[in-house]
């Protein structure tokens, strides 16, 4: 594969957040091309790290999530949409901020996600 500057870039940046510019770093077209393979490698290898644990985060925070949900149900909840309701309206009080998605945000859930709940505090 003809290694390609840009997509290493673009890469670089989805995993470690910024450009390559760091004071260690040599511009590619002083690598080889075994060199710019391991490079290009080692950036994929971290990419697919990192969506593991992204996604590993996104079911923990899930089921704590879904665990609170049947905490309330247990205290009384007559529904889950009730219990996320009573859980953002606890929330809103302690933090005097009435928005569901910093509610659904701060509880750790995902982005793609939050239309499930938030039918609930609608």
């Amino acid at each position: 594969m003809k290694f390609d500057a840009q997509l290493y870039s673009d890469l670089y940046k989805e995993v470690y957040g910024a450009r390559p510019h760091n004071y260690n770093y040599t511009p590619w077209w002083l690598h080889t091309e075994d060199e710019l393979d391991a490079m290009m490698t080692a950036l994929w290898e971290t990419q697919s790290a990192n969506e593991a644990r992204e996604r590993e985060r996104e079911l923990s925070c899930l089921r704590d999530f879904d665990a609170e949900i049947d905490m309330y149900c247990d205290y009384g909840a007559p529904t889950r949409g009730v219990a996320v309701r009573w859980m953002f309206q606890a929330w809103a009080e302690e933090n005097y901020d009435y928005d569901p998605e910093a509610f659904l945000l701060q509880s750790g859930i995902p982005f793609k996600w939050m239309m499930h709940y938030k039918e609930f505090l609608i």
